[in-house]
């Protein structure tokens, strides 16, 4: 919510300054024998000082006799002088309080009006006068004028640093001066527009005037201001634009060197040099219907060329204004020729043609000038398309199109080998290289009867080429041939002799074939014509011979053909046609002539009058074709080697006889011959049979006498198809497809059968997809007979390319497969129940669910009216055939939906067409949905999380995040509020906005969409045009950066780049004040490199949308300039405008500069290090390498010493170790940006998928060895040693540390304390005293508390003995600093306040053993020359001044092995009842938890707060023995507090003797006491 308040000081504060400022004026004074008196106060005048008497001004000569006289600085002169505190102004250093116009010293009269005004005494001044207010000196810095704002001439001031200021009293219409009080360019001239009248105004940027404040000089006018220059500064014969009074008249500006001064002038047609600016033009563009000229500022481009508008007509000198991008422009003479028109909007202006002079001219599409602006071959041609023309490089010794062309005449562009060009004409039936061919198409040029033009070649053909000698004759020169290779490649060839070359581009046989023979010693080449082209072969001498080594021409078909070795020419005996002296051709691997006319062998020929014979058996008997009609064949076995080409002695296999051949039969398949050596189709097989099984590929043809029950079969010669059935071979008759059993590949079947209506079967050599099964329409007898509803369900057949086979289908879609029949592309099978039907072309564009074996991979079959295929898809919806269902796929599975109304994501390549489906529901018809083409914008799809973006070319998915988006729907205006202020086209209908956030889209409600404000846009300034709602609880009067708002129809979005305000009155809303702030932006994709910044959301802008940055990850952004910084310039990482934020699912957040070495994957996914030593980013390898979850990654190039590389989807990787390129190594990668791991490489780091950061602490670190984060609390307990490792870090050095028995390790992070112990890591389950080591530098005892799981180290002990909770005594010392096990056996009292004996082994067999020592609760103890209490547990504390009373009997207990350090009266008793009564005070103890002690019974407990110690008063210590004054024995009792009756022991009579006269010692204790104090008393006194 922005505040808004009104100051309501500042008019009182106005009002208080009005009524006692105090206005300072020249004093006025009393002049009197030359002595001067201060009117008011009659004080006399100073020395220095001035005064007024009357009209006459007089200056003060003495300090205090006020002696006086007419001021002699005023001259007679007319002029103003102005005045401060009594004191004239001489310079610009005060400002006036008073001031004067004066005609003499004598004749002087204060200024009434106020305005600008000469100092008379200072000339270069000018001062702003305001008659009691604050006036102003002005000091002139830089020649200038200021009006006067005086109701009386002068008007005007025009002031220069030479000459200083005079009056102006009149003015030319077009004088324009520098105003001496503009600001920028606010007020920044003054302009004239009569003789008298002259103003203000506020000037655009790069406008320009004719200078009057520099006669004959130039005012330029930029963005801080305007400047005058004089003439001499500037480029001579130079041009602007004109921004004067002039302008309509005389639009440009021309500084002449003839007259060395700028004036207007008249623009001229075409084109001139800017001056402002020399890499752009002035255009000067005349109406054609008022003759008017306009002149503006056009952009140049490099290599074009302008007409120059000062040019001659009658010359080319200087007639062009030629570009370059480093130089600028400049004229430029150009020879004869064409040129590229910088200008041009079309082929019809596209280029200017120079001759005598020079002109625009109209251009032919797809046509080549020759370039008047080459330099050799570069740039030696200009080539136009349909749209525009451009410069090119030539070759030599090449043609091209000619855009002169008139038929065949000039009709080539021709560069020789010296590269210069010629026009050449065409010759007909000729080609031609064509040179401007970049690929196979138009390669070449076709010159016919009637032009020239440019053709695709075919490949390996070739063509008749010839040429005219040179330009100047008409001598033909034949260049033979143009070949063009299988690759589409072209070039010139010269043919050989006597040779034959194949035209595959020939329309029929009369150019089908080109022989070249030898024409008086010149090589010739020419088409064989229709009546000299004969039947039989000719001998291919082209480039691909040794793969086409043979042409046959077929004189009904009107078209010769190349054979392809092995495939169409087999080995045999070919007769030659093209050569009757070599008549016979014999073809094996290749193909050779020979004049050998019989080979008299078994497999030899006989050529004898024109007929080819063939010797078949041992008789030598010959057999021939006479006619073409029919062929013979022969079951023969070759006898000999090398007689039949390439067939070695011992083969058998047929030879097929035909009237121009003989050779080895080359097909697949069966066939039956007869007797007279025929094809015979009733086939019985048998012994005697002459059925015969051929392999193509082998040239080899067996003798079969048994075929496969329920197999097909073909005889490809005679179409006829065959079902085996017990060896039985049935003709085929069912219209259909069947798997051809007779061909095999390896033990695959990859071939069909079709045959038709007629029973006449063809070989299908590559079927794919699926085929209706025909063989299902035949069963074997004896499967019949056996079943007699036996039936075969696989109706469909698959084929894959590799192997075909029969199925039983699923319910479903099946694409159709092609064959020589089957030849429309787009038809489906569709099964149900086992049935299918037949297939069925789409007469629509539809998608349906594929059924077939790839249905896992391409789970959709698409049709339209060309071809049906199945496809793989992305994640989208399809129509179906039926309008009321879609198909919904996700992956890889689709499924047919019935969908609601809405709009759908089209899954389908969009191939640059903007499609989405559209469902609408009609009450009449229901559901309907199409494919509709989107407009530009965005759609909420029926996924609530999803929108549609046809924002480009295509629509594309978009998951929602945080923004506002345009969307492509309009809505009708209902609110008549809104339509006001609206377009033409806003009147009916505004766009619709959708906001998002990143779980779900919506468009906003009408009362959501009068929320958004609209604002007024112009030049990247915003203000808020109305009130957004009519609701003034709810208006928006600011718009703070990072927001928006929209134009009036919504269909634009401004993005606020700082505070928009709501306009306050019709000049903001005009945009007339040149210094507003720009504060907004128009949302386009002009600005989708950019990323702006407010209040730690990054917002991206793009066309028709705001969106805020949710992808992961750390973006270098300079706030500055809203830019990422540069992947290539390491300096716009360290410029001080640029910030890193890092990114995650929810929220960005402002990174401070690291203090530690670091590392970042940036969204350049670039690697950026940060140095610490050096405080800036650098640039390291990006070493990219591949990352897998075993912790491995593979480098591709070497890591030489660097420790991280970068996936490719920019996720940062730290290697462990050196790896080699192309190598794998351990590495270490977080999954995401939220996860922290560590990765070790020489030293540790943090990390997440795209930082890691230099670990420098001093600690120990448990990490787990799998996921490579913290160790946690279940990782300890329950892991053993290897899924836990300890890194022991000194700041930034971290080492792996194996553990040490008994040492426990404390990680201050996870607070945990853990020990190796056994193979396993345990943790304290209670509070207690450990060694601990929290560094590789520190191990020590520490007291530490057990809090969930957690430890808390409590503190680092001082000196003494410490039982931990491993059940080991340590002693610690304070000048050593350690703390070390004990190495003897005794009690020891630990800090803690218990006891505890110990057992130590010096053997070290076996380990020390500590039992801790009980103690009687609230019994006293003497430890260390203190007394504790004992407390629960065994505890003995110090006595607590709450345990210290005065009159309580307690037992204090003093254990034995202190005695040597007892108080000595306590000592010396325990001796006395050994020594007196034969008896001990001491209670010993059996059990070894116990101390044997000494009690006693004390009383009169005293507390020494200082010493914070305890003492008592001894009663009795036990078993100890006193006489009392009636002589009785009275012995001391511990559980009597005190002394009872000594009873006699008869084994030992000593028991009840006196231990000592204990009374008289109290009694002589107590004197003595008493004296001591009396003493005391009397020395005090």
């Amino acid at each position: 919510m922005i505040y808004k308040h009104k100051n309501y000081r500042i008019p009182w504060l106005i009002l208080l300054y009005t009524l006692f400022h105090k206005v300072y004026s020249l004093s006025e004074c009393s002049e009197s024998s030359g002595k001067c008196t201060i009117t008011k106060g009659q004080k006399l005048l100073e020395k220095n000082k001035y005064c007024i008497s009357g009209m006459s001004i007089y200056l003060g000569s003495s300090e205090s006799t006020g002696d006086c006289a007419i001021a002699s600085t005023i001259t007679s002169t007319d002029g103003y002088y102005f005045f401060k505190n009594n004191e004239i102004i001489k310079n610009a250093d005060s400002d006036p309080d008073s001031g004067f116009h004066c005609t003499s010293n004598s004749s002087c009269n204060k200024i009434t009006e106020n305005g600008i005004y000469i100092n008379t005494l200072s000339p270069k001044n000018i001062v702003s006068y305001v008659q009691e207010g604050s006036s102003k000196s002005i000091a002139i810095s830089t020649n200038c004028a200021f009006l006067t704002k005086l109701s009386s001439p002068p008007h005007l001031i025009k002031c220069d640093l030479e000459n200083g200021c005079s009056a102006v009293n009149s003015f030319s219409q077009n004088d324009v001066y520098i105003n001496g009080l503009g600001k920028g360019l606010k007020n920044a001239l003054i302009s004239c527009n009569s003789q008298t009248q002259c103003s203000v105004i506020t000037p655009l940027e790069n406008t320009y005037y004719v200078s009057t404040t520099d006669e004959g000089g130039l005012i330029i006018c930029s963005k801080d201001g305007c400047r005058s220059s004089s003439f001499n500064v500037l480029t001579p014969n130079t041009y602007y634009i004109n921004n004067g009074n002039d302008q309509e008249t005389k639009q440009l500006i021309f500084c002449d060197s003839s007259s060395t001064s700028c004036k207007t002038v008249e623009g001229k047609e075409n084109f001139y040099v800017n001056g402002a600016n020399k890499t752009t033009l002035i255009q000067c563009i005349k109406d054609a219907e008022t003759s008017e000229i306009t002149c503006s500022v056009e952009g140049s481009k490099s290599d074009k060329f302008y007409l120059n508008a000062v040019a001659t007509d009658s010359t080319k000198e200087n007639a062009f204004i030629k570009c370059e991008d480093n130089d600028g422009c400049a004229f430029y003479t150009p020879e004869q020729g064409y040129y590229l028109n910088g200008d041009a909007s079309s082929l019809d202006d596209a280029l200017i043609l120079c001759e005598e002079s020079c002109s625009v001219t109209k251009s032919n599409n797809n046509s080549f000038y020759i370039n008047g602006a080459r330099v050799g071959l570069k740039n030696g041609l200009i080539y136009c398309t349909l749209t525009s023309c451009y410069a090119l490089n030539a070759s030599l010794d090449s043609f091209y199109l000619s855009g002169i062309a008139s038929g065949l005449e000039d009709a080539l562009i021709y560069f020789d080998k010296s590269s210069a060009p010629s026009i050449v004409s065409g010759i007909t039936n000729s080609y031609y290289l064509n040179r401007a061919s970049t690929n196979s198409t138009n390669a070449l040029i076709n010159c016919n009867e009637d032009s020239c033009f440019a053709t695709s070649e075919i490949n390996d053909s070739y063509y008749i080429t010839k040429t005219y000698e040179n330009e100047l004759s008409n001598t033909e020169v034949f260049k033979t041939l143009v070949y063009c290779n299988f690759k589409g490649k072209c070039a010139n060839v010269i043919g050989e002799n006597n040779s034959y070359y194949l035209n595959r581009a020939a329309s029929d046989l009369k150019d089908a074939l080109i022989k070249c023979e030898m024409v008086e010693g010149v090589i010739n080449c020419d088409a064989v014509t229709s009546s000299q082209i004969k039947l039989g072969y000719y001998l291919n001498a082209g480039d691909r011979a040794s793969h086409y080594p043979l042409i046959t021409c077929d004189t009904n078909a009107e078209k010769c053909n190349a054979l392809a070795i092995e495939t169409e020419v087999t080995p045999g005996y070919y007769v030659n046609a093209g050569d009757p002296t070599s008549s016979i051709i014999i073809c094996g691997e290749k193909c050779d002539i020979t004049t050998n006319l019989s080979v008299e062998q078994v497999g030899g020929y006989l050529y004898r009058n024109s007929v080819l014979n063939f010797y078949y058996d041992k008789t030598l008997t010959v057999a021939n074709a006479t006619t073409s009609s029919f062929d013979l064949y022969f079951y023969v076995k070759i006898t000999q080697n090398d007689v039949f080409p390439i067939t070695p002695s011992g083969k058998e296999t047929i030879f097929k006889v035909s009237k121009y051949s003989i050779t080895r039969l080359a097909i697949d398949g069966i066939l039956s011959l007869g007797s007279d050596h025929k094809i015979n189709t009733n086939v019985q097989l048998g012994n005697t049979s002459n059925v015969y099984s051929c392999i193509k590929s082998k040239l080899t043809c067996t003798r079969i006498t048994t075929c496969i029950t329920n197999a097909f079969y073909l005889n490809k010669i005679s179409n006829v198809g065959y079902f085996c059935d017990s060896n039985s071979l049935i003709k085929l008759t069912k219209v259909g497809y069947y798997i051809d059993g007779s061909r095999h590949n390896g033990s695959n079947t990859p071939y069909l059968i079709y045959c038709n209506g007629d029973a006449k079967c063809v070989s299908v050599d590559e079927p794919f997809q699926y085929y209706l099964n025909a063989g299902i329409n035949y069963l074997p007898q004896s499967l019949s007979n056996f079943s007699p509803n036996a039936k075969n369900e696989k109706v469909l057949i698959y084929c894959n390319g590799m192997n075909c086979n029969s199925l039983i289908p699923s319910t479903g879609y099946y694409v159709a497969g092609l064959s020589s029949v089957d030849v429309i592309e787009n038809r489906l099978i569709y099964c149900s129940n086992g049935v299918c039907n037949e297939p069925r072309p789409i007469s629509n564009k539809a998608y349906f669910i594929n059924s077939g074996v790839d249905n896992t991979i391409k789970p959709i079959i698409s049709c339209d009216t060309n071809v049906c295929s199945t496809k793989s898809v992305n994640p989208g919806y399809f129509i179906t055939e039926k309008e009321d269902y879609l198909i919904q796929c996700e992956s890889s599975t689709c499924k047919e939906i019935k969908p609601s109304a809405g709009y759908f994501f089209y899954g389908d390549y969009q191939s640059k067409s903007k499609l989405l489906i559209e469902c609408v529901s009609h009450p009449a018809t229901g559901m309907e949905c199409n494919l509709i083409q989107g407009e530009a914008g965005y759609y909420v799809s029926t996924t609530k999380n999803v929108l549609i973006n046809c924002a480009h070319e295509e629509c594309k998915l978009t998951l929602s995040k945080n923004g506002i988006f345009r969307s492509a729907t309009t809505s009708k205006v209902s609110s008549k509020r809104s339509l006001s202020h609206l377009s033409t086209r806003a009147n009916t209908y505004i766009y619709n906005l959708i906001i998002c956030n990143k779980d779900e889209c919506h468009e906003l409600s009408s009362l959501e969409m009068a929320l958004i404000p609209i604002c007024s846009f112009l030049d990247d300034k915003c203000y808020i045009e109305s009130p957004s709602t009519s609701d003034s609880s709810t208006e928006i009067t600011t718009i703070p950066a990072g927001n928006y708002c929209t134009n009036s129809d919504r269909s634009q979005i401004y993005f606020a780049t700082s505070s928009i305000s709501i306009k306050k009155n019709e000049v903001e809303s005009s945009f007339s004040t040149p210094s507003s702030t720009k504060n907004c932006l128009e949302v386009s994709k002009k600005y989708s490199e950019n990323f702006y910044v407010y209040q730690n959301i990054i917002y991206k802008l793009n066309d028709y949308s705001i969106t805020q940055i949710s992808n992961p990850g750390y973006y270098f952004i300079n706030v500055a300039t809203n830019t990422l910084a540069s992947p290539t310039d390491i300096s716009t990482y360290n410029d001080e405008n640029t910030k890193l934020f890092k990114c995650d699912d929810e929220q960005c957040e402002l990174i401070n500069r690291p203090e530690k070495t670091a590392y970042f994957a940036d969204a350049n996914k670039k690697i950026i290090k940060y140095d610490e030593d050096n405080d800036c980013y650098s640039f390291i390898k990006d070493i990219i390498c591949i990352y897998s979850n075993t912790n491995k990654c593979i480098p591709n190039s070497n890591m030489n010493g660097q420790n991280v590389c970068i996936t490719y989807k920019g996720e940062l990787v730290i290697t462990s170790s050196e790896i080699q390129s192309h190598e794998s190594g351990t590495c270490y990668k977080s999954k995401d940006i939220h996860t922290n791991i560590y990765g070790y490489s020489r030293n540790l780091y943090t990390m997440n998928v795209y930082s890691a950061q230099l670990i420098q602490n001093t600690s120990y670190i448990f990490i787990n060895n799998i996921s490579h984060t913290n160790a946690s609390y279940k990782d300890i307990v329950n892991g053993k040693t290897n899924y836990i490792s300890i890194y022991g870090c000194l700041m930034s050095n971290c080492k792996l540390f194996e553990p040490q028995d008994s040492l426990y390790y404390y990680n201050s992070i996870s607070n945990y304390l853990i020990k190796y112990e056994n193979g396993l890591w345990i943790t304290p389950k209670t509070s207690g005293y450990a060694l601990v080591t929290t560094n590789p530098n520190e191990i020590h005892i520490y007291k530490f508390s057990v809090v969930s799981d957690k430890v808390i180290l409590e503190n680092r002990v001082s000196e003494g003995f410490y039982y931990t909770v491993d059940e080991e005594m340590y002693t610690c010392g304070d000048k050593i600093n350690t703390c070390e096990k004990i190495s003897e056996s005794g009690y020891y009292f630990t800090r803690s306040d218990e006891m505890y004996y110990c057992l130590y082994d010096s053997e070290h067999i076996e380990k020390t053993t500590c039992y801790k020592q009980t103690c009687t609760p609230g019994q006293y103890y003497f430890i260390e020359d203190r007394y504790h209490r004992c407390e629960k547990g065994s505890i003995m504390h110090p006595v607590a001044p709450k345990y210290c009373s005065r009159f309580d009997k307690v037992v204090i207990n003093f254990p034995v092995m202190y005695k040597e350090n007892l108080p000595n009266r306590i000592r010396k008793a325990i001796d006395n009842v050994e020594l007196h009564n034969n008896s001990t005070a001491v209670i010993k103890s059996t059990n070894i938890n116990n101390m044997n002690i000494v009690p006693g019974i004390f009383t009169n407990c005293k507390y020494n707060s200082e010493d914070e110690m305890a003492d008592f008063d001894l009663i009795c210590l036990n078993n100890y023995v006193e006489i009392d004054k009636d002589k009785d024995a009275k012995i001391c009792s511990i559980e009597n507090f005190g002394f009872i009756e000594c009873e006699a022991d008869s084994q030992n009579p000593e028991k009840c003797h006196a231990s000592l006269a204990l009374s008289k010692f109290h009694y002589v204790h107590w004197t003595f006491t008493i004296i001591i104090a009396f003493i005391t008393y009397l020395f005090l006194n």
